[in-house]
Protein backbone atom coordinates (compact mmCIF):
# COMPACT_ATOMS: atom_id res chain seq x y z
CA UNK A 1 0.00 0.00 0.00
CA UNK A 2 1.75 3.02 -1.02
CA UNK A 3 0.61 6.62 -0.06
CA UNK A 4 1.70 10.37 -1.43
CA UNK A 5 1.84 13.17 1.53
CA UNK A 6 0.50 16.33 -0.10
CA UNK A 7 0.47 20.29 1.42
CA UNK A 8 2.00 23.51 1.91
CA UNK A 9 5.15 23.89 0.88
CA UNK A 10 6.23 26.96 -1.35
CA UNK A 11 3.43 29.40 1.03
CA UNK A 12 5.65 27.55 3.79
CA UNK A 13 8.90 27.96 2.66
CA UNK A 14 10.22 28.36 6.09
CA UNK A 15 8.70 25.45 7.94
CA UNK A 16 7.61 23.02 5.79
CA UNK A 17 9.24 20.11 6.48
CA UNK A 18 8.18 19.34 9.98
CA UNK A 19 4.92 18.48 9.61
CA UNK A 20 5.59 16.01 6.46
CA UNK A 21 8.29 14.29 8.28
CA UNK A 22 5.63 13.66 11.38
CA UNK A 23 2.68 12.55 8.98
CA UNK A 24 5.50 10.35 7.32
CA UNK A 25 6.33 8.77 10.81
CA UNK A 26 2.57 8.15 11.21
CA UNK A 27 1.60 6.35 8.19
CA UNK A 28 4.95 4.21 7.96
CA UNK A 29 3.82 3.35 11.57
CA UNK A 30 0.70 1.93 10.02
CA UNK A 31 2.53 0.33 7.53
CA UNK A 32 2.43 1.79 4.49
CA UNK A 33 5.06 2.91 1.91
CA UNK A 34 5.02 6.75 1.67
CA UNK A 35 6.32 9.12 -0.89
CA UNK A 36 7.20 12.16 1.01
CA UNK A 37 8.14 15.21 -1.44
CA UNK A 38 9.84 17.43 0.85
CA UNK A 39 11.87 14.39 2.33
CA UNK A 40 15.28 14.42 1.38
CA UNK A 41 15.01 11.35 -0.99
CA UNK A 42 12.57 13.73 -3.18
CA UNK A 43 14.16 17.10 -2.65
CA UNK A 44 16.93 17.21 -5.31
CA UNK A 45 17.57 20.99 -6.36
CA UNK A 46 16.76 21.35 -10.13
CA UNK A 47 20.16 22.41 -11.91
CA UNK A 48 20.66 25.64 -12.74
CA UNK A 49 17.45 27.12 -10.75
CA UNK A 50 16.57 28.40 -7.33
CA UNK A 51 14.49 25.70 -5.82
CA UNK A 52 11.46 28.62 -5.20
CA UNK A 53 12.02 29.65 -9.12
CA UNK A 54 8.22 28.72 -11.03
CA UNK A 55 10.13 26.59 -13.89
CA UNK A 56 11.48 24.59 -10.56
CA UNK A 57 7.90 24.33 -9.01
CA UNK A 58 6.38 22.98 -12.29
CA UNK A 59 9.42 20.47 -12.69
CA UNK A 60 8.69 19.35 -8.94
CA UNK A 61 4.49 19.44 -9.85
CA UNK A 62 5.57 17.15 -12.97
CA UNK A 63 7.72 14.70 -10.51
CA UNK A 64 5.42 14.60 -7.78
CA UNK A 65 1.91 13.85 -10.33
CA UNK A 66 3.77 10.95 -11.23
CA UNK A 67 4.40 9.70 -7.55
CA UNK A 68 0.73 10.36 -6.84
CA UNK A 69 -0.26 8.15 -9.86
CA UNK A 70 1.69 5.37 -8.48
CA UNK A 71 0.04 5.26 -5.02
CA UNK A 72 -3.36 4.02 -3.42
CA UNK A 73 -4.34 6.71 -1.47
CA UNK A 74 -2.51 10.70 -0.69
CA UNK A 75 -2.57 12.02 2.78
CA UNK A 76 -3.29 16.00 2.65
CA UNK A 77 -1.47 17.63 5.70
CA UNK A 78 -4.09 20.48 7.27
CA UNK A 79 -3.56 24.04 5.09
CA UNK A 80 -3.33 21.92 1.90
CA UNK A 81 -6.78 23.82 0.64
CA UNK A 82 -4.18 27.00 0.66
CA UNK A 83 -1.28 25.05 -1.91
CA UNK A 84 -1.59 25.60 -5.40
CA UNK A 85 0.25 22.07 -6.17
CA UNK A 86 -1.69 20.12 -3.25
CA UNK A 87 -4.87 21.38 -5.02
CA UNK A 88 -3.48 20.06 -8.29
CA UNK A 89 -2.24 16.70 -6.32
CA UNK A 90 -6.03 16.59 -5.16
CA UNK A 91 -7.36 16.83 -8.55
CA UNK A 92 -5.10 13.82 -9.78
CA UNK A 93 -6.14 11.55 -6.55
CA UNK A 94 -9.93 12.61 -7.44
CA UNK A 95 -9.55 11.56 -11.13
CA UNK A 96 -7.63 8.50 -10.06
CA UNK A 97 -10.14 7.63 -7.51
CA UNK A 98 -7.83 6.96 -4.68
CA UNK A 99 -8.37 6.95 -1.39
CA UNK A 100 -7.81 10.91 -0.03
CA UNK A 101 -6.97 11.09 3.67
CA UNK A 102 -7.16 14.60 5.26
CA UNK A 103 -5.36 15.10 8.40
CA UNK A 104 -7.38 16.09 11.57
CA UNK A 105 -10.38 14.71 9.40
CA UNK A 106 -12.77 11.82 10.35
CA UNK A 107 -12.06 9.44 8.25
CA UNK A 108 -9.59 6.51 9.49
CA UNK A 109 -6.63 5.42 7.73
CA UNK A 110 -6.22 1.72 7.34
CA UNK A 111 -2.88 -0.05 9.15
CA UNK A 112 -1.51 -2.45 6.69
CA UNK A 113 -2.06 -6.05 7.77
CA UNK A 114 0.56 -8.14 9.67
CA UNK A 115 1.47 -10.71 7.09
Amino acid sequence: MKIYIAGPITINKDNYKEPFLEAEKYLRELGWEVFNPASDEYDEPVPGMDKWDKKAWLYYMHRDIELVSMCDAVYFLKGWEESPGANIEHIVATKFNLARYYQGGDSIIPAKEKE
